[in-house]
């Protein structure tokens, strides 16, 4: 027992520091949402609203109850992984804009192969199916890596057409050749049930949300753990100093490409067979564009990119519940998102006791 004092005695210093230091390392990510909720606030004031009462509606919307709480969570699985997605490549200094193509084909992939698995056990018709979407999205994404990698195109402006061209691509395929039979817009046939993903509680809360979970611990343990992904980090930090450790920077930079284009199309896939069960015009809400709004709000760690994509579902859900419970317009929570992106991308730095 004598013994164990002074250990005792020596952690409550260490213990301290690190509680002390606790509001230097969160400032960086709470200044982006409470700013942007102030300024949010201030222009829904000046524009005749309550900024108060809003609040409280979309809170309402998206929280009020277990059906409303069942569908922000749906929404926050696709915002989650491709919040993940988009890390991989900021953290291997890639500014990836392209998950939203991997997106939208690896949502057409699975929505394409799930019919012909309807006769497989409930387990592979789902796995099957979503497995497809995840190789579309890192064949879409090996386009990319040619282009910025292999090609040194721009890496924004590159992967940011790409999208449109994903998008337009997926239009044709199914206006030509998985178009339904009767289907009133561009729209494939609805997947067999075999291949829904199973609800782990009522009102419609699907095993998607738990999968998007385990995605996003399995990215921590890989940015703490896996070779490849200390190596973007060395890679994102310095090239130049990269290269003369010895590491291979162009197979680092393909490797982090791919793997993002490949959690962007499970993102797709898992979106098909959990919520819209088909491919449609409009399929993706333009979860690839904000998963880099939770990118940069989760400064590319995994509990910031979940706590940022739940934030974002929220208002992505609330802006048409809102509108049923009340005369304020869905350009409201827009507005709260747009605020968000603007205050995510400024930067928040300590610079001799300034900010």
């Amino acid at each position: 027992m004598m013994q164990l004092r002074p250990q005792a005695a020596a952690s409550r210093p260490a213990r301290h520091d690190v509680l002390r230091g606790l509001p230097a390392r969160l400032a960086p990510h709470a200044f982006p949402v409470v700013g942007g909720l102030l300024c949010a606030g201030c222009i829904l004031a000046l524009c005749g609203f309550n900024p108060f009462m809003v609040a409280g509606l979309i809170l309402r919307a998206g929280l009020g109850g277990t059906a409303a709480l069942a569908q922000t969570l749906n929404a926050t699985t696709p915002l989650v992984l491709t919040g993940v997605a988009t890390a991989i490549s900021f953290r291997s200094g890639i500014f990836n804009t392209g998950v939203e193509g991997c997106f939208v084909l690896g949502g057409l992939a699975t929505a394409v192969i799930a019919p012909s698995c309807a006769g497989l056990p409930h387990v592979l018709a789902i796995a099957v199916p979503a497995c497809g979407g995840v190789l579309a999205g890192a064949a879409w994404m090996a386009l990319s890596a040619a282009l910025v990698v292999g090609l040194g195109l721009d890496d924004v402006v590159a992967t940011l057409m790409l999208n449109f061209v994903a998008l337009d691509l997926a239009a044709w395929l199914v206006e030509y050749f998985f178009l339904a039979p009767g289907a009133a817009n561009s729209a494939t046939a609805m997947i067999p049930q075999a291949s829904h993903m199973p609800d782990i509680v009522a009102h419609g809360l699907n095993l998607s949300f738990a999968v998007a979970l385990v995605v996003a611990v399995g990215y921590g343990l890989w940015c703490r753990h896996a070779v490849l992904g200390y190596a973007t980090r060395i890679v994102g930090m310095n090239r130049r100093f990269a290269t003369a450790c010895g590491f291979d920077v162009r197979r680092v930079l393909v490797s982090a490409m791919l793997l993002s284009g490949a959690v962007g199309g499970l993102a797709g896939g898992l979106h098909t067979l959990g919520n819209v069960h088909r491919y449609v015009a409009g399929f993706s809400a333009e979860y690839g564009f904000l998963g880099l709004t939770v990118a940069i709000l989760g400064a590319n760690r995994a509990p910031g990119i979940i706590a940022a994509a739940a934030l974002l579902a929220l208002l992505v859900v609330s802006g048409i519940g809102i509108q049923l419970i009340s005369a304020v317009p869905e350009e409201v929570t827009q507005l709260l998102e747009a605020t968000l992106i603007i205050f995510a991308s400024a930067r928040w730095r300590r610079h001799g006791g300034t900010r």
